[in-house]
């Protein structure tokens, strides 16, 4: 279990790809925060392959947060294409959880950076990409996800390995 001071006590962890129960608690996860573009249990199965999905659970409540990551260790960056915390465990500290092991893990293999997109009107992420993890601004995407659905890129570089 992961206790970082005052946050909850949740197991934050890499997902296997051959752990259906996990990848369908992922996939619920993902159409409850994206109703729209949520993914199905067999791509984060692919996901899980060929890059890493991290869960938080919780001992009585299950998956409670989730985050996906394309890239591998070697390569200059990582992309994280998800990240999504179950209403109930939301502004809780999940997000920054998993963020964390995210960071430390990729560091450690010699990522040099972290890219990500977000709304530019989700003020809870932007806190906490921004000021809780330190990410930078990189660009304003117009119509990234299509008409009238910005996107802000951020960038959290690693060589640093903080992230509070």
């Amino acid at each position: 279990m992961t206790r970082m001071g005052s946050l909850p006590i949740v197991n934050v962890d890499r997902l296997r790809s051959d752990d259906w129960a996990g990848l369908m608690g992922v996939s619920a996860l993902e159409r409850e925060a994206f109703p729209d573009d949520a993914q199905t249990a067999p791509n984060i199965a692919l996901m899980a392959r060929a890059g890493e999905v991290w869960v938080a659970r919780h001992p009585d409540d299950g998956i409670v947060g989730e985050a996906i990551v394309i890239g591998r260790a070697g390569e200059a960056r990582a992309f994280l294409f998800s990240l999504a915390v179950t209403r109930s465990w939301r502004r809780r500290g999940v997000g920054f959880m998993l963020m964390h092991a995210i960071i430390e893990s990729l560091a450690a293999r010699g990522v040099k950076s972290l890219e990500l997109t977000v709304d530019p009107e989700n003020q809870p992420a932007l806190g906490l990409y921004l000021s809780k993890l330190g990410c930078e601004n990189v660009e304003f995407l117009a119509d990234h996800f299509g008409p009238g659905r910005h996107r802000q890129l951020l960038r959290k570089n690693l060589g640093s390995r903080e992230t509070e």
